[in-house]
């Protein structure tokens, strides 16, 4: 890459760069040392219709690394960047104790201001304020905060011009506090290495806080920022990346006159990085594209199944198909019971019994149209990184957390996501092992009148399209969920599936692919039902009256 490398003229940038009510002598000596400009940076700044510039630190090297000497060195507000010292203060100040404390919402905030975002009007631990960037809370914290401890902060951190002349509590988006890229590098790598006046404990909430993406290959902590002050989109990416043995700190800096908005703003900033990064061999491109969200998702948790004689299943179940069944705890408004597999996987069968109740209303709505799997759920690795892709993907979600679990549900999307807390958690093995031989919840097959919309909404959730074929005469698409698969199949072409199932229209969740350590065993003990034998080791079993098959494989 066509690049110029500056020893002797460094002073010409540091005097550029000096803040102009602060001084970073740490800073200053090593800016001193070397610096690098790499002028062809610009055109993925250029690929994006935007302005403005990406610094980078390689801690290894001791080296800058920059895009520019002009826009690296001019201030900025921060926007939600200011989240992560923001965290820090009210940390250390005590206004929080820890980033589990929960955040009451306000009841209103100014969505002319910042914007419509109705999945994040609720209640909220700091942790997830910071992770889907809801300004509303930290302005919350900001009122209890209090101009004199952040003079007192940013001035130690000797963060920006210290401008907090803004009478509004958001004066990080609005107003006169600015800072450079490379004041914020400076910032990022004196929190990284613990060099900031903030407790230990403090600063290890923030760095994971801000970590978005988690590879085996290298790891990102950061934030986004982006403010529309003074017609202007100001976006920044802003954090640490730890890859290859080496940790590099960065900023990036996107400007745009609001008269040339493009949709694209938003993932520009991470785009811009990303390209800049891969150019450098700081991460492998193709080793990123590979994972991209799939690497998040474990495997299908199980699907809610909704009858209308909960008590006639067990016995089919049990007596008929020789399932080992788990009756479910006591809930209001519905009976249920569990088919669980070793592989943590499974089957809930869920039976509607009081209406008042909201998820007992829920089911008794779905049965009124019919019988079968309601929803999909999927079992996720981190619910943080998660929340991250949707948000840089526009996608709205809701989120709820337990002692047990943490779900998110993409809206209108007819699934969830699942992490379970106790990872180390396992099923009594007496629930799992089945007379039948069934060891794991291997795929499931949807069905849909749009085949098209349902494929492009699941390759946006970031499932990975591994295959085609065709399935008892009915076209489909393969997709992998981490170690399971889901057929997405086009039920206008699912003729015979029909006549089998004696439905006229097949629709939703209604196949389940099972695993058994024998299909001769499946054959020899399994009477109900209509079997097929579709190839040597699977065997296909209809359920007419519950508009469901099972396929049980080798």
């Amino acid at each position: 890459m066509k690049h110029i490398t500056l020893f002797i003229f460094a002073f010409l940038i540091h005097s550029s760069c000096t803040p102009q009510r602060t001084k970073d002598s740490t800073f200053n000596s090593k800016i001193n040392e070397k610096y690098t400009i790499h002028t062809t940076f610009n055109k993925y700044f250029e690929g994006c219709g935007v302005d403005g510039s990406i610094v980078i630190f390689d801690k290894n090297n001791e080296q800058w690394i920059l895009s520019d000497t002009i826009t690296s060195c001019k201030e900025y507000l921060p926007a939600s960047t200011f989240k992560i010292i923001n965290l820090l203060i009210a940390l250390e100040t005590k206004i929080i104790k820890d980033e589990n404390e929960v955040i009451k919402w306000p009841g209103q905030t100014d969505t002319v201001k910042y914007g419509y975002r109705p999945e994040i009007y609720h209640d909220m631990t700091v942790k997830e304020a910071f992770e889907v960037s809801a300004g509303w809370a930290f302005i919350e914290l900001a009122k209890k905060i209090g101009k004199a401890n952040y003079k007192k902060y940013l001035s130690a951190c000797q963060y920006g011009n210290l401008d907090l002349s803004e009478t509004n509590d958001d004066f990080w988006n609005f107003g006169g506090l600015a800072i450079s890229p490379i004041n914020q590098v400076a910032f990022i790598k004196k929190l990284y290495e613990e060099d900031l006046p903030f407790s230990k404990l403090n600063m290890d909430i923030a760095k994971k806080a801000m970590i978005v993406e988690q590879y085996e290959q290298y790891t990102i902590g950061a934030k986004t920022g982006w403010t529309r002050e003074n017609n202007t989109n100001t976006g920044w990416w802003l954090g640490y990346v730890e890859s290859k043995g080496n940790v590099y700190y960065f900023a990036t800096l996107l400007l745009q006159d609001r008269k040339n908005n493009r949709s694209d703003f938003g993932p520009c900033r991470k785009q811009i990085t990303k390209k800049v990064f891969e150019s450098l061999g700081i991460i492998d491109g193709d080793d990123e594209k590979l994972h991209d969200a799939n690497h998040l998702f474990n495997a299908i948790d199980h699907v809610p199944i909704v009858v209308s004689n909960l008590q006639e299943v067990k016995q089919l179940l049990k007596n008929e198909l020789h399932f080992t069944v788990k009756d479910g705890k006591a809930h209001v408004g519905i009976h249920n019971c569990f088919v669980k597999f070793e592989d943590g996987t499974y089957l809930e069968f869920i039976e509607p019994i009081d209406s008042t109740q909201d998820i007992g209303r829920f089911y008794a709505n779905f049965l009124k149209e019919r019988q079968g799997g309601t929803s999909l759920a999927v079992s996720i690795s981190n619910t943080s990184l998660l929340k991250q892709m949707l948000i840089e993907k526009n996608m709205k979600f809701s989120y709820d957390s337990n002692k047990v679990w943490q779900t998110i549900e993409p809206q209108k999307s007819d699934m969830f996501f699942i992490e379970y807390m106790d990872k180390s958690w396992k099923e009594n093995p007496k629930n799992t092992t089945h007379i039948n031989k069934s060891t794991a919840l291997e795929a499931i097959y949807l069905f849909t009148d749009d085949i098209d919309e349902a494929v492009k909404k699941y390759k946006d959730l970031g499932f990975n399209e591994i295959g085609q074929g065709s399935y008892i005469e009915t076209p489909y698409h393969l997709f992998g969920i981490g170690k399971s698969k889901l057929y997405i199949l086009d039920d206008s072409k699912a003729k015979k599936m029909n006549q089998m199932l004696h439905s006229s229209n097949l629709k939703g969740i209604c196949g389940y692919k099972i695993k058994v350590k024998s299909i001769d065993a499946i054959n020899k003990i399994i009477k109900h039902g209509d079997k097929i034998h579709l190839e040597e080791n699977t065997t296909t079993i209809f359920l007419k009256k519950y508009n469901l098959f099972l396929t049980f494989t080798e």
